[in-house]
C-alpha cells in the first residue's frame, strides 16, 4: 500500500513539473515572436501585409499601391504605440492603464478601424471587399481565441499559488 502511494506522488510530481516547463516555453516563445516582430520596420511590415493581401484578394496594381499606403500608415502608428508601452516600461511606470485610459484606447481602436474599413471598402471591389472582411473576422477570432487561452492559464497560475 505503501509503494502505491509513493508511486503515486512520484507521478503527480513528475506531471506537475513538466506542466511547469511548458508554460515557461510558452511565455518564452511569445517573447521570442514579440522581438522578432519588434524588429521589422513599418515598411517592411507593410510590405510583407501588402503582400500578402495581393496574393489573397489578387489586387491589381493601383490597389497595391493604395493598400501599401493604408498598411504603411497603420504599421507606424502600431510601432509608435508598442515604442511608448515599450517606454513605459522601461520606465517602470507600466502600471494597469485606468478604467477612463482603456475606454479611451478601445475607442480609439474602433474609430480606427472604422476608418479603415471604410478606406478599404474604396479601394477594393465588392468581392474582394467581402473577401477581406470574412479574413479580419477570422483574425479577430484567432486573436480572441488567443486571449481566452492567456487569461485561463493566469486564472490556472493564482490558484496554484
Amino acid at each position: 500500500m505503501k509503494k502505491l502511494v509513493i508511486i503515486a506522488l512520484a507521478f503527480v510530481a513528475m506531471q506537475a513539473t513538466a506542466q511547469e516547463k511548458k508554460e515557461t516555453l510558452k511565455k518564452e516563445e511569445r517573447l521570442e515572436r514579440s522581438h522578432r516582430m519588434g524588429d521589422f520596420t513599418p515598411e517592411v511590415m507593410a510590405d510583407k501585409q501588402t503582400k500578402k493581401m495581393t496574393k489573397a484578394l489578387g489586387l491589381n496594381e493601383s490597389q497595391q499601391k493604395q493598400v501599401h499606403a493604408l498598411n504603411l500608415e497603420n504599421a507606424k502608428e502600431r510601432k509608435a504605440f508598442t515604442d511608448m508601452r515599450k517606454e513605459k516600461i522601461a520606465d517602470k511606470k507600466s502600471e494597469k492603464p485606468s478604467k477612463e485610459e482603456r475606454m479611451e484606447m478601445k475607442k480609439r481602436m474602433t474609430e480606427h478601424l472604422e476608418m479603415t474599413k471604410n478606406k478599404m471598402k474604396e479601394i477594393l471591389n465588392e468581392e474582394q471587399y467581402v473577401k477581406w472582411e470574412k479574413q479580419q473576422e477570422l483574425r479577430e477570432a484567432k486573436i480572441k481565441e488567443r486571449m481566452s487561452h492567456r487569461s485561463g492559464e493566469r486564472k490556472h497560475m493564482k490558484k496554484e499559488k
